[in-house]
């Protein structure tokens, strides 16, 4: 919702007059009002206005709140369907409909969400939204109020991130009001009915109950950043509580609906700044529609549907899209040029229509001419024609009369992104991740060596968040610069395990928070491992850091940098000793950054443990013929089943007019033997090998079986297989 540092919103709110006017047989006054509903975004994005970079300065949350308050100078913010309606007047028990849809003047309904609302409101501080306090996580409680109301409640914030879901949105709701209330001790309509009077400090409330203004927030931090972030908390809680103040007035469900169902998807989406719901708050006028008598049955109307009313020649679509489709091409400060727009040179029937927009609006349009009527409002008499009984201006000082909006920062904001104060455990939920490979892994046989040295690598370790991993980049962009320091640091901790491995025994299996808990952190080192130079390299900004040494102070800039582009990180060290059988190595790694130096260590989750395994029988040797033999040739003569013979040597490249045919084979077999060598021992080992006949391509075949004892049988004469 937005106006100073926190982005307040632009509009301003004055109170209607209860006098009696000059002219008009239905004087608006009599019952008068608010509508508060939800509306998008979507103005927001069709300006081209980008959303807030985590780096953005308080100047920048300036301009951008002034860029989204201009919007109100180019259309009339299209506000939500159903909604809360806040009414007032002498003649307030007879407004018996309301509009409930913002483009249909038609579609009036009985039994809408109705209260009565107050002449003047209560005034509210940072301490009254129990609520967005509740729903905040933070291990810093040097600003929270010492109260209990005000600590961190588990339960409600997991509730309103998504956690828990049941059904149906509307099951939801219910459950959520109920957390709400149980948790908070508050009445959503209750505290609504304070905020929203009918005088001139409404949108000063809202503003200051949504954590939106500068006034008296001294506790919600110094940053830009940490302002956005208050500011969205602030209206999450605000338009939550809006859902649940229509449901607070009994009426029929669809009045809550919209205002749910944007909630819902919002909430689905991480609270993401595209879908950021706009509370929009419509000045509403008591108006006899259709018959029946003065004071007995009024539809409390917003000022696109007086207008639709009044001329019966427009749409209220028409205010809600941008006026330089009616060719207002400048920025307005006044509705009333766009209403002479929309009106398409009409006037009103008679002068008993003419009151309805004459009295709130202090004229009316004919001809394509707005004709003012002079009226003042007893209430504000420092202002022309300030009107009697449309309540909000879209923007301070200016004309733009019967709406305002509030809002948040226009900020991708994570709504619990993890706190810096609270740093996580190994393997918990936690903002970032990592992956990473170990080169060589698994069983290596090492036979019949007698000793090893090896180099084990920790290769492809990959801490980026841009892409890989938890794919949060943005996020990070966000946390990192939400504390305002500008330093941080990152640490990288290799673990390793090792065992003595027994003959013909299985080794252990190792998990990764065993390692951790049992293994040797770098530069320590358990048996058969020998560091190097106990370095990871390949280390964005910084090249490389010692294993278990904090790097130095590294701006908000460079450890993003690392954290977009870490990739193939590595560390490298030696595994050695007797193999008889083997030993086996099992590894673990850790990251952690340090948010502000603070020495409060938060840790990416990754559930690896990655081994390697050497196993030796000395002085047995194996062999494997892996690479058989073969070939072709072009022969000349005659091979079939009749006969076969090669008078002469095709292959000689000699003209001949014979026979020639061609023929192929090899080796059909590939041996793979184990052996040990045994010095001075009597022993006499038998080797058969038999070979059966095979039916060559050319119909001959072999009549010969070949077979052998007390040697190897290692060649055969190709022309018998």
């Amino acid at each position: 919702m937005c106006m100073s540092v926190f982005g307040d919103s632009p509009g301003a709110g004055t109170g209607p007059s209860s006098g009696s006017s000059t002219g008009g047989d239905y004087p608006t006054f009599n019952a008068y009002g608010l509508r508060i509903t939800l509306g998008t975004s979507g103005p927001i994005q069709e300006a081209g206005i980008s959303e807030l970079a985590a780096s953005a300065t308080e100047a920048d949350l300036q301009q951008q709140r002034l860029d989204i308050a201009n919007i109100n100078r180019t259309r009339y913010w299209e506000p939500g369907v159903g909604g809360l309606n806040i009414v007032g007047g002498q003649h307030k028990e007879s407004a018996t409909f309301a509009i409930y849809s913002p483009t249909d003047s038609t579609h009036e309904k009985y039994n809408y969400s109705k209260c009565y609302g107050k002449d003047s409101g209560v005034g509210q501080d940072g301490n009254s939204n129990i609520f967005a306090w509740q729903i905040y996580k933070s291990g810093d409680t040097s600003s929270r109020p010492m109260d209990s109301k005000y600590q961190f409640n588990q339960d409600l914030h997991d509730a309103i991130w998504g956690i828990g879901d049941y059904a149906t949105a509307d099951l939801t709701a219910q459950d959520l009001k109920a957390k709400f209330e149980s948790s908070t001790g508050m009445n959503a309509l209750n505290k609504f009915k304070e905020i929203f009077a009918f005088d001139k400090y409404s949108i000063t409330r809202l503003n200051t109950f949504s954590w939106n203004t500068s006034e008296n927030m001294s506790w919600a931090g110094t940053g830009a950043y940490e302002q956005a972030y208050w500011s969205q908390l602030g209206h999450i809680a605000t338009c939550w509580m809006l859902v649940f103040a229509i449901m607070d007035t009994g009426n029929a469900d669809y009045w809550y609906a919209d205002a749910l169902g944007k909630m819902m998807k919002w909430r689905a989406d991480g609270y993401s700044a595209d879908l950021m719901p706009v509370i929009v708050i419509e000045s509403t006028s008591g108006l006899i529609f259709t018959g029946g008598t003065r004071g007995t049955y009024y539809t409390m109307a917003t000022v696109p549907i007086i207008t639709q009313q009044v001329y019966k020649n427009n749409s209220p679509e028409e205010f809600y899209a941008n006026w330089s489709n009616l060719g207002l091409t400048d920025p307005q400060d006044d509705i009333r040029p766009a209403i002479c727009k929309i009106s398409k040179g009409a006037g009103p029937a008679n002068h008993t229509i003419s009151s309805m927009i004459r009295q709130g609006l202090q004229g009316y349009a004919t001809g394509g001419t707005w004709v003012n009527m002079g009226y003042r409002g007893t209430s504000d008499t420092s202002v022309p024609y300030r009107n009697y009984n449309m309540l909000m201006q879209a923007i301070e000082k200016t004309r733009l009369d019967g709406w305002t909006v509030a809002y948040a920062y226009y900020m991708k904001t994570p709504p619990d992104p993890g706190d810096p104060d609270d740093p996580g455990e190994p393997g918990a939920d936690a903002l970032g991740s990592f992956t990473w490979r170990l080169n060589p892994n698994g069983k290596i046989d090492k036979t019949p060596d007698e000793t090893l040295s090896a180099t084990s690598t920790i290769t492809n370790l990959n801490i980026s968040q841009n892409g890989y991993n938890k794919n949060n980049y943005n996020d990070w962009d966000i946390y990192v610069h939400k504390d305002t320091v500008d330093k941080n640091r990152i640490r990288i901790n290799v673990y390793r395990v090792s065992e003595d491995l027994q003959k013909d025994v299985p080794a252990n299996t190792w998990d990764r928070n065993s390692v951790l808990k049992s293994g040797n952190a770098v530069p320590t080192s358990p048996p058969f491992v020998s560091i190097t130079d106990g370095t990871i390299y390949g280390i964005p900004v910084i090249t490389q850091l010692q294993s278990g040494e904090p790097s130095r102070d590294l701006t908000d800039a460079e450890l993003l940098e690392i954290l977009n582009t870490g990739t193939g990180l590595s560390y490298s060290e030696v595994i050695s000793g007797q193999l008889d059988p083997g030993m086996k190595v099992t590894y673990a790694v850790t990251v952690e950054v340090d948010i502000g130096s603070k020495n409060k260590w938060y840790h990416f989750s990754n559930e690896q443990a990655e081994w390697v395994e050497y196993r030796s029988e000395p002085g047995v040797y194996t062999y494997t013929s892996d690479d058989p033999d073969g070939w072709a040739e072009i022969k000349c003569g005659y091979f079939d089943s009749t006969q076969y013979s090669e008078p002469f040597e095709a292959m000689a490249g000699l003209p001949t007019t014979e026979n020639l045919y061609f023929v192929s084979g090899g080796q059909e077999f590939v041996a793979q033997i184990k052996y040990e060598y045994t010095e001075d021992k009597e022993a006499i080992r038998t080797f058969e090998q038999q070979y059966s006949q095979t039916q060559c391509e050319g119909y001959y075949y072999s009549t010969k079986a070949h077979s052998g004892s007390n040697e190897l049988i290692s060649d055969v004469e190709g022309k018998d297989f």
